[in-house]
């Protein structure tokens, strides 16, 4: 597979932050007010690309996200090989069957990054003269309303002892309008900065089962059947990152090292049907499933699950059913082995970010953001506390690692009741099932990622909150970014506990008409109960109809579709689709109050005003058709249109303390169309 997509370089994540040339004009002295020319606070970190009517009008700071004007390629490839050879045949044993496999595949891929390299990166944004001799590709020279106008300048990297050293970069000049804006860089810059980088992926499975399945004895209802066998698993991954993730130079990607581990799987098996009464008064069917299964991974030990499932007509057109069981499942190999990868997030993510003007100061998180960074930033010799004035100017460092020896199984209990009705076919074909259904998991492996810092942060008993514990400090006064998240823990962990519960309905009706068919089926689910504890002892939080984050548990309380078709008799189909997602909303912890200039304020101070968010993900309708032509024994053509009115997802507010995801104003947790309408075609050939 080989894709090309543009990409682009954010200046805000640089690693050599004051020493990267983002800054000119002037300052301003924080105590005496006074204009402090930019060398002599930042010294040669001040660009000599700067604009001068940016540095006149008091601006100081430029970090851009520019978007080169050309593709870059990412490829994989992926080389898959499987083996089976199975047996299978009578025991004779009367009906008893055998069924013996055993599979050895193997997996190959090399994935291809053509990304920039972080030293790279750096080099380009610290310029210098230019010295004799220097090749032109090399030099960029200062337009005529920056800084340096008219000069000619290189990378500080290509010169040593104040002579040219032969190097090949190219600094960057982001405030020519021709760069910022169409992304036009010369061909030298892209071989300096640019680099394809390859990691591979080696993953190994082998199975080994045999299994058999016959008739037991006779039962009024049927004859009792009865399957039991075993498989055997061995998985093996090898996953090596490209030397440059290794090292942790390439640019936006963070540092990563290899995950390499197996696991052994045994596992045994047994299922009987009973079928206890059939077509008898009150009986028309009684039916008893159970099946169980032993299981033991190498890496976690042993763990037994069973299911029973039972079934009642007491007429052919009304049906009741029940189940209950019991689930299982260890930690994959990447939960269990994924070595120490490095990422980064954006300093917005950081819930202290500007809190001291987004946040009202009775919240919560204000208060302990205020708490945390008071001893870090706070100059007790200024009758204001600098805290206030805090903002993440860069990314901080994340750490996703595997839990092998402190990971557990995920364990589940399952149990539902529902009943199907239906009218006699010479009647209506019309049915509908009605099904209740409860999921109980403990244990669920998964990681938080920067829900981790909002729960920390709006947590009443920080900072000895047990999220707190994977968020390693602050930065020191001393560091080039103070306060900011010095690194975040992201492990895969035991999530404590997720209770769902909600009632299925499932309603269809089919019938003749106009010399083909028509039918319609509307299925809808009503969610109960959707909640989550992350630690034991916290207990459980409801989720149920609110806005949630991806993976928390969260979502509206009714979603539905309606599929309606009408077939002709020349086959012919013409299907109308619609999909419903009902309402969700969050509620803030705690109010906000701001100012005019949507400056937080404290409540009942002059100019304060209650500020009022919108959280609430209205219903959302989408509609879809589309006509479909069959040739018998050639194939179907079909044509038709995904989201025909073109709805739109929900809008939201961006709300400091609400963890709920955007994509631009548009709420992004859910089954939402964010492309809007679009056409398609497809065609199938049989043969």
């Amino acid at each position: 597979m080989r894709q090309h997509s543009s990409t682009q370089l954010n200046f805000q994540s640089i690693t050599n932050q004051g020493e990267g040339q983002l800054y000119g004009g002037n300052f301003t002295d924080y105590y005496t007010g006074a204009a402090v020319p930019c060398a002599d606070v930042m010294g040669s970190a001040c660009s000599p690309f700067y604009p001068k009517a940016w540095a006149n009008s008091g601006a100081n700071y430029y970090a851009p996200f520019i978007v080169p004007n050309r593709e870059f390629v990412q490829s994989q490839r992926v080389d898959f090989f499987r083996g089976n050879i199975g047996l299978r045949g009578g025991t004779g044993i009367g009906d008893w069957r055998f069924d013996a496999n055993a599979m050895y595949s193997r997996t190959r891929s090399h994935d291809t990054i053509e990304g920039a390299l972080t030293q790279s990166v750096n080099n380009v944004l610290v310029a210098v003269d230019a010295p004799a001799g220097t090749p032109s590709q090399y030099i960029t020279t200062a337009l005529p309303n920056e800084v340096g106008a008219g000069n000619s300048y290189t990378c500080a990297a290509n010169v040593t002892n104040g002579a040219y050293n032969g190097g090949t970069c190219v600094p960057i000049d982001f405030y020519n309008p021709d760069v910022l804006v169409n992304g036009n860089l010369p061909e030298s810059f892209y071989d300096y900065v640019y680099k394809k980088t390859t990691g591979s992926t080696h993953y190994d499975q082998q199975t080994y089962s045999l299994g058999f399945d016959g008739s037991l004895f006779k039962l009024p209802g049927g004859m009792a059947k009865a399957a039991f066998g075993y498989e055997h698993r061995f998985d093996k991954i090898n996953d090596t990152p490209s030397p440059e993730r290794l090292a942790g130079t390439l640019y936006g990607y963070g540092q990563a090292q290899p995950t390499r581990g197996s696991d052994v799987v045994n596992e045994a098996y047994a299922e009987v049907q009973l079928p206890i009464l059939a077509d008898k008064p009150f009986f028309n069917l009684l039916e008893f499933d159970g099946s169980g299964r032993y299981t033991h991974y190498q890496s976690y030990g042993s763990g037994w699950t069973y299911s029973l499932r039972g079934e009642w007509a007491p007429v052919s057109n009304i049906r009741f059913r029940g189940n209950y069981g019991t689930n299982f499942r260890a930690p994959n190999l990447y939960e269990q082995f994924v070595a120490d990868q490095i990422g980064f997030y954006p300093g917005s993510l950081d819930p202290c970010n500007e809190f001291g003007t987004q946040l009202s100061p009775s919240s919560t998180t204000y208060k302990n953001c205020l708490a945390a960074l008071t001893p870090i930033l706070d100059n007790p010799a200024t009758p204001q506390n600098e805290a206030l004035n805090y903002f993440a100017s860069g990314s901080f460092p994340v750490d996703t690692s595997g839990g092998r020896g402190v990971l557990k199984a995920e364990k589940a209990t399952t149990w539902g009741v529902g009943t199907v009705l239906s009218l006699p076919k010479r009647i209506a074909d019309v049915s509908l099932a009605v099904d209740y259904w409860n999921i109980k998991v403990r244990g669920e492996v998964g990681n938080l990622g920067n829900l981790i810092l909002d729960f920390c942060y709006r947590a009443d008993d920080f900072p000895n909150n047990p999220y707190c514990a994977l968020i390693e400090g602050r930065n020191p006064a001393t560091d080039t970014h103070p306060g900011e998240i010095t690194n975040l823990r992201n492990p895969y962990l035991n999530i404590a506990r997720q209770n769902a519960s909600g009632i299925d309905f499932d309603a269809r009706y089919a019938t003749r008409l106009l010399g083909g068919s028509f039918s319609t089926q509307l299925q809808a689910t009503r969610n109960i109960h959707q909640a989550t504890e992350y630690f034991p002892g916290q207990g459980l939080t409801d989720y149920n109809g609110q806005l949630g984050y991806p993976g928390n548990g969260a979502g509206p309380k009714w979603v539905g579709t309606l599929d309606t078709r009408f077939t002709t008799g020349g086959g012919v189909t013409f299907r109308w689709g619609v999909k419903y997602v009902g309402p969700a909303e969050d509620t803030l912890k705690d109010p906000v109050y701001l100012t005019m200039g949507g400056v937080s304020c404290a409540e009942g101070s002059a100019g304060c005003f209650p500020a009022t968010y919108d959280l609430r993900a209205e219903t959302y309708w989408e509609h879809g058709f589309s006509v479909q032509f069959r040739w018998k024994d050639i194939g179907q053509f079909t044509i038709g249109v995904n989201n025909a009115f073109n709805a739109k997802p929900p809008k939201i507010s961006a709300a400091q303390e609400d963890s709920a995801p955007r994509l631009g104003n548009y709420f992004a947790n859910g089954p939402y169309d964010y492309f809007g309408r679009s056409f398609f075609m497809n065609v199938t050939r049989s043969f």
